[in-house]
């Protein structure tokens, strides 16, 4: 409806128009034009604009002209804007002062009136869009035949970017959608130009030389914000800052950028405004699509509006966040939000938030920096770390890592860093790692604390106590006696029995954890809450380091935990080393991976997100919190990130439980030149016990280790003649972890927080130490038998209800263990019953189109992909199974295959008109029954391929089938010659460095997708200078694409009964009537706890 706003307006009369161009110009419109077209082409709000050709060269050329009056009208319209504004400020003083951001729309206004200023905008963009090789059009002004109301460019013979029907066959309208927000990004963070109005009638499209046939061009450089390279820098921190969720570096952006806030904004705000950020970068969709999704945006937005009236009726005034926002931010979110409206008229899905993070990456100086060896050799261990950091960084798996391994002897045998000290700094770029880089330990840090406690225990206190493991907390900490925890022992809070399952106050914010005095003020006053034995949740790492950091200060007399830290490392040399804050330059931050895709899921689950927290607000709430209650309530406080907080960095704040940094060498040396007594140090280590988890998640969270001893992780290892422990500590957001081994001291350090990395970088680097030092980790494969994730808990739960919930998800945890236990010592167990058998239909489909290419599948073929449809049929007696399969497109059968083989057995058949050799095997049981795992390999195209398909039941019952085409991970590539090194780099995107086509090199064939690790350069032309002969190093990563199915019809129930019973029958065969009593009494007593759980979830 407004779109006749864009070019449709009322025009000026034909009179107008040569008076005012006689008036500017100082000639008649023919003594200028020899021709010159008297109906307007278009008229908006400013002027209107004319097709002419110019008399002394013949050029077609369009004249823009503008309307007598729209000066002074314009300056009328603003000053009654400043008006309203005014009176707005009075009615709303919750409102923020929005007078910069009219001061910029009087600016704009002023220059828009001012065609020589827009000429000159045209000027900078079109010479920045050429130097930069896009095929993007801006239109050339031409100065001597414009002035201040008239503006002559070349004419652009295309037409508006809405008529899509206009388009050539077969153009590709992602591209070219793309192309206009790359121009947009390119102009902002390389030439300083924010184009403020991108709407659809200031985009055209217009046929073109090249293989593409067709680009877009830029119009209407009026409305033209200019931004220093200083506002590109924030610019570019505050878009990172979204696309990695990091709400204190986000805070810190916006009051760079002008932004200025009150005292009472809080971290719920700063998500408000983060997802506001996400929005605007969201990946685009077809209009048609946004519709829903706009609907359940209002809908929430109404929510808020009610909330607030009935908070206003009950005399809760709403707070006042923001006091100021600058006028310039407004330019750059308008322009995007308009950008995402053109894209979606395309009916085209476009990376925003990737084109964006391309320039704003590149704004801030951030690259995939080179590995980096910081020791003075490069041996075998060293070469193979460094390896894995390069297959860890190929795989988005790495930000920032340090590794060291030092022997007992005082020998270094790695000690390597490798990526960013972080995400862009304040101001600054963002830099490498050093070995004196100091990066956050989290959870680890309470072993460095331990350590000293141990060692300042090791002789007498400051006081002239003496204090051992069975010693009371409060000899050393009299104030933890408070709520009926005066009779725990050191020993007690160090093995998760000292009655802190409930230590966080339901009104906890960061500012509370940021504070050593609050933390530890809230930890003892704590009510005694013993939760259950060993249980994980018992006490977390946060709260157990803030108990040792009170500790230690006591045990040395000193007022803060950090003088008490130093006091104990001096003699070590390691005060500067190991600390809460330190210089800036060192201070490395925490970081997620950048979201380079803000999908629509993505969206949709941080607005449900957001839904489940606002309902858990409204609900009653205990007045003491466990760490999954407060995660839940408060995640912020919860957040990894919240080590980047402003206050831990500058030191004026200091989180003792999880806020120490620490370089990897400086862990290993306070491991092997341990100051603690050996009597202290071995009464820490034993007995061991064990951590009992209540899911899947929890236990990767504790690092898959659940081994401990007081205040230890116990670290099993595998030898050549026998087993080795080792004991240390983990981090839960990052893997960091630092073990001490009979031989050496090892420390892993990482700074990426992604669930993805934490289960699985530290771990592989550990791998790597631990084959070079001859042991094999066997702590990881000690998985525990209970269901994937912990069962949410409901807002709406009172205190009691929600322990009610929690002891009942711990019991059915301990029948379940029970129960196998008791099979198991029957001597025979149960066997796996093979549930994925079944008739399925395909729900929903991800990276499908991304694998299809990996496998050189046709873009027609992979455009279809997008409506496929596929049904299975799976049947299994025993170790025998047959998979029939039906795929269809657009409701159009297109394959048919079925596939049948033994586990364990080789078999072969055929895909994609390819024959494969295959082999089948049972991956580990779960509570959802056994996976399966298809390893086929294949010749596709000339190229030998291995495709991997896992079939397994998710736990809300659906089949999920996970197809993998393994990558051949790093491959090194000889250059002899220019002509090959030229023909490499024309092939390459300088984007993501990766191979766009298949290219021969040195006698080999690459695929595309792979991409160049090494050498580090950072420019196409850097990569071509090099000298030659050179060795390259390429990553092939692997393709993952997974399909979900949901079940047609029933389980065939009849068969899984009848395997049930002949299991029960061979598991109760017995040779005596004693074992018979057993195991009946066993059975009994596992179906009667099983019985107690359900009453009482039934009477509730």
């Amino acid at each position: 409806r407004l779109q006749p706003l864009q070019d449709s307006l009322p025009t000026s009369t034909f009179e107008a128009v040569q008076e005012t161009i006689f008036e500017d110009l100082g000639q008649s419109v023919k003594a200028i034009f020899s021709e010159f077209d008297p109906k307007p082409l278009a008229s908006a709000s400013i002027g209107q604009a004319h097709v002419a050709r110019l008399r002394h060269n013949g050029q077609k050329v369009c004249v823009k002209i503008e309307h007598p009056g729209v000066a002074e009208l314009s300056a009328i319209d603003l000053n009654n804007i400043d008006y309203l504004i005014q009176v707005m400020t009075k009615l709303h003083d919750d409102a923020p002062d929005v007078t910069e951001i009219v001061g910029e729309m009087r600016r704009a206004s002023i220059e828009e009136v001012d065609f020589r200023l827009e000429g000159q905008n045209a000027e900078v963009a079109s010479a920045a869009i050429r130097s930069s090789g896009l095929n993007v059009g801006c239109p050339r002004p031409l100065m001597e035949f414009s002035s201040q109301r008239v503006l002559t460019m070349g004419f652009i013979e295309g037409w508006k970017v809405t008529e899509v029907e206009k388009l050539p066959a077969g153009a590709d309208r992602e591209k070219l959608a793309s192309d206009i927000v790359e121009a947009w990004a390119m102009l902002v963070f390389e030439a300083g130009l924010v184009h403020g109005d991108p709407h659809p009638g200031n985009i055209f499209m217009e046929l073109c030389d090249g293989p593409d046939g067709v680009r877009p061009v830029l119009l209407d450089w009026g409305i033209v914000k200019k931004v220093s390279p200083q506002q590109r820098l924030t610019l570019a921190r505050w878009m990172l800052a979204c696309l990695a969720r990091d709400r204190f570096l986000y805070l810190s952006a916006m009051l760079e950028i002008g932004v200025s806030v009150t005292e009472a904004v809080n971290d719920e705000f700063l998500d408000e405004m983060m997802f506001g950020g996400l929005l605007n970068l969201r990946d685009t969709i077809p209009a048609d699509a946004m519709q829903q999704f706009h609907d359940q945006l209002l809908k929430q937005r109404e929510n808020k509006k009610e909330k607030k009236k009935q908070q206003e009726a009950e005399g809760k005034k709403a707070a006042k966040m923001i006091e100021k926002i600058p006028g310039w931010v407004h330019f750059f979110i308008r322009a995007l939000q308009l950008l995402q409206d053109v894209c979606s008229t395309l009916e085209v899905t476009v990376p925003v938030a990737r084109i964006v993070l391309k320039y704003a990456s590149a704004c801030l100086g951030i690259n995939n920096t080179a590995m980096k060896g910081l020791s003075s050799g490069y041996g075998a261990m060293e070469l193979a770390v460094q390896k894995k950091l390069h297959d860890l960084q190929a795989r988005g798996l790495l930000l920032g890592a340090q590794v060291a391994v030092l022997n007992t002897s005082g020998t270094w045998r790695c000690n390597v860093g490798a990526g960013q000290l972080r995400h862009g700094g304040e101001s600054v770029k963002a830099g490498e790692f050093e070995e004196q880089s100091l990066l956050p330990l989290m959870d680890a840090g309470s072993g460095v604390l331990l350590l000293c406690l141990l060692a300042a225990i090791s002789g007498k206190t400051i006081t002239g106590k003496e204090v051992n493991l069975d010693s009371p907390v409060a000899k050393l900490w009299p104030d933890f006696a408070r709520a009926g925890k005066g009779s725990f022992k050191l020993r007690d809070v160090l093995r998760q029995k000292g009655g802190l399952a409930r230590p966080f106050r339901n009104k906890t914010t960061c500012k509370t954890m940021c504070s050593e005095k609050q933390m530890e003020e809230m930890i003892a006053a704590a009510p005694r809450d013993d939760g259950t034995a060993h249980d994980a949740s018992s006490t977390v790492p946060c709260v157990l380091g803030t108990a040792l950091a009170a500790m230690l200060r006591r045990a040395t007399g000193h007022r803060t935990a950090a003088e008490a830290l130093k006091s104990v490392l001096r003699p070590l040399g390691l005060e500067d080393e190991i600390v809460y804050s330190g210089p800036k330059h060192r201070m490395a931050h925490l970081g997620r991976k950048l979201l380079e895709n803000v999908t629509i899921s993505t969206v949709w689950e941080l607005l449900e997100e957001r839904m489940r927290r606002g309902s858990s607000e409204e609900a009653k709430c205990p007045d003491w919190l466990t760490w999954q209650e407060l995660r839940q309530k408060q995640p912020w406080c919860a957040d990894a990130m919240l080590a980047n907080h402003s206050s831990l960095l500058d030191g004026s704040g200091c989180a003792t439980g999880l806020g120490l940094r620490a370089s990897a060498c400086a862990l290993c040396r306070l491991l092997v030149e341990c100051p603690v007594s050996s009597q202290i140090l071995e009464q820490s280590l034993a007995p061991p016990g064990r951590l009992h988890v209540s899911s899947l998640q929890e236990w990767h969270e504790l690092g898959r280790c659940l081994e401990v001893a007081a205040g230890w992780k116990l670290f099993r290892f595998k030898g050549a003649d026998q087993e080795v422990v080792g004991y240390g500590q983990s981090d839960a957001a990052t893997g960091s972890t630092f073990v001490r081994l009979p031989n050496a001291g090892v420390a892993v350090l990482l700074t990426c927080v992604d669930p993805e990395a934490q289960k699985t970088a530290s771990l592989e680097l550990l791998e790597v130490v631990s084959d070079q030092l001859g042991l094999r980790p066997c702590w990881p494969d000690d998985v525990p038998k209970v269901p994937d994730r912990a069962p949410e808990v409901s807002g709406s739960e009172g205190g009691t209800e929600v322990e009610l919930r929690r002891s009942l998800a711990r019991l059915e945890a301990q029948v379940a263990r029970l129960t196998d236990a008791l099979l198991e010592t029957d001597g025979r167990g149960t066997s796996d019953v093979p549930c994925i058998a079944g008739k399925w239909k395909s729900k929903q489909v991800e990276g499908i189109e991304e694998l299809l290419e990996a496998l050189h599948v046709p873009t027609m073929a992979r455009a279809m992909a997008k409506k496929l449809s596929k049904k299975l049929e799976i049947e299994m007696r025993e170790d025998n199974i047959s998979i029939h399969s039906t795929s269809s497109v657009a409701g159009r059968q297109i394959e048919e295959t079925t596939t049948s083989f033994t586990v364990g057995l080789p078999f072969s058949g055929q895909f994609m008109r390819s024959s494969y050799q295959g082999q089948a095997a049972w991956g580990p049981g779960s509570e959802t029954g056994r996976s399966l795992t298809v390893d086929k390999e294949l010749q596709i195209s000339g190229h030998q391929v291995r495709l991997v398909e896992q079939f397994h039941l998710e736990s809300g019952g659906q089949l999920a089938v996970k197809t993998i085409v393994k990558g051949k991970g790093l491959i090194d590539v000889a250059i002899q010659s220019s002509a090959e090194l030229q023909r490499l780099s024309k092939n390459l995107d300088p984007a993501t460095w990766t191979l766009k086509k298949e290219v021969q090199v040195s006698g080999m064939q690459l695929w595309r997708g792979g991409r160049v690790m090494h050498p580090p350069v950072t420019a196409i032309s850097q990569l071509a200078a090099l000298p030659l002969p050179v060795m390259l190093q390429i990553n092939y990563a692997d393709m993952e694409s997974t399909i979900l199915f949901d079940r047609e019809g029933a389980l065939p129930e009849t068969r899984l009964k009848a395997q049930k019973v002949a299991n029960l029958k061979q598991a109760n065969t017995v040779c005596c009537s004693c074992c018979t009593s057993k195991i009946q009494l066993r059975h009994v007593v596992a179906s009667v706890l099983h019985a107690i759980g359900r009453a009482v979830e039934g009477e509730k």
